[in-house]
């Protein structure tokens, strides 16, 4: 198992905290990238490439892209993925505690998942709780 933590190196954090306390976009996008690399490394502890591979995925996927899109300078996409990576995250938290499924189960569900061009989104989870692992997460949008 690997962990994303490593992928954010000191500098990063640093800047997040001087640039959100500006308020600028990049400062959103990486205070986005936190959070969704801190709900990724949390599944990751709980077992979530076995007990929830597909999700798992998705959430990791989704933050290497947001990462990427970051460096990039293409902070509101970035963002959105980052969103994205915490929704798949939220969703192997409930896979898991709905009992997990395994690598078996999605390829006889039917599921294509060598279809990148048709690949579903998550079902809405529910907010996380207050004693959830996520920080400070919040969901409304950003403005820019």
């Amino acid at each position: 198992m690997h962990l994303h933590a490593r992928r954010l190196p000191f500098a990063l954090i640093a800047a997040a905290c001087c640039l959100s306390a500006a308020g600028c976009t990049a400062g959103i996008a990486t205070s986005r990238l936190l959070s969704a690399n801190r709900a990724l490394h949390d599944i990751e502890l709980r077992g979530a490439a076995e007990l929830a591979p597909y999700e798992h995925a998705m959430a990791e996927q989704h933050l290497d892209k947001a990462i990427e899109e970051s460096a990039n300078s293409q902070y509101k996409t970035s963002v959105e993925l980052s969103k994205a990576s915490l929704a798949w995250s939220q969703q192997a938290i409930s896979t898991m505690e709905g009992g997990g499924r395994d690598l078996e189960e999605l390829t006889t569900s039917g599921e294509d998942l060598d279809d990148l061009d048709n690949i579903p989104e998550p079902k809405p989870a529910d907010k996380p709780k207050p004693d959830d692992d996520f920080g400070d997460f919040r969901d409304e949008d950003d403005s820019e």
